[in-house]
This record gives C-alpha cells, structure tokens and sequence, in this order.
C-alpha cells in the first residue's frame, strides 16, 4: 500500500510542474480577463453617461417638439378663427352689396320711369307752348291787321 501511494506521490510530482505550468497559464488567462473586465468596465461606464446624456438630449428634444406643435396647433386654431371671422365678414359683405345693387336698379328704373314722365311732361308742354305761340302769332297778325285797317281808316 506504501509503494501504490508512493506511486501516487510520483505522479503527482511528476505532474506538478505541468499543474504549475497549467496553473500559470490559467492565472495569466485570469489577469488578461480581469483587464478586459476593467476596460469593458469603463467602457461600459462612458457608454452609459453617453447614453444618459443622449437619454437627456433625446427628453429635451420632444419636450422641445411637444411645446412647437402646441404652439402651432394654437396658431392653426387662431388661423381657423380668423379664416372662419373673414368668412363671416365677407358673406355679410357681398348680402350688403346685393342689397345696394337690388336699391341701385329700383333707384335705375324710378329714374327711367321719372325720365319718361319728365319727357312726357315737356313733349306736352313743348306742344302747348306751340299752340300758345300759334294763337300769339295769329292775334298777333290779326292785331296788325286791325291796326293797318284802322290807320287807314284813321287817314
């Protein structure tokens, strides 16, 4: 049994500067992760003030775009408010003008209708006057007539 353990004892000897050789290895393998870790680390540690940041700018940005489109829908709501007022504004107008235009043409048509009156009046008056003028004329010969008849009966 000595001897079986002994044997044991020699091949673990015999093995161990493999074991070390191994064991080296594998603390070397440790140190180069434990490096990696360290650099992933701090990698990871800007990454993620990077990402914060972003994070940060990204939130100022659609508060930025939140408060624009708020604004613009204030804007389109006054602008559909004006739009919707000058509309207004502007039936009311063109009701006005197709009242003043419906006044012109009665005002039009009681101007023709006195015009015509008018026109009537003086072709009758013109006709009278005539007349007038005819009667004047005819007195007027008969006067001279009677006025030649009497100076010669006067002589």
């Amino acid at each position: 049994e000595e001897a079986k353990h002994l044997t044991e004892l020699e091949a673990i000897v015999l093995d161990a500067p493999l074991q070390a050789a191994e064991v080296q290895r594998l603390g070397e393998h440790l140190e180069r992760l434990e490096t990696e870790l360290r650099e992933e680390s701090t990698c990871s540690s800007h990454l993620q003030h990077e990402l914060q940041a972003s994070k940060e700018e990204l939130e100022a940005a659609r508060h930025s775009w939140l408060e624009s489109l708020a604004s613009l829908e204030a804007a389109e709501a006054q602008s559909s408010d004006e739009l919707h007022i000058s509309l207004a504004a502007a039936e009311s107008l063109h009701r006005e003008e197709c009242q003043i235009a419906a006044g012109l043409r009665d005002s039009i048509d009681k101007l023709r209708e006195a015009e015509e009156e008018v026109r009537k009046r003086l072709e009758a008056s013109e006709t009278q006057l005539e007349k007038e003028r005819n009667d004047w004329s005819e007195q007027l010969t008969s006067l001279k007539e009677h006025e030649v008849s009497d100076t010669g009966k006067l002589r």
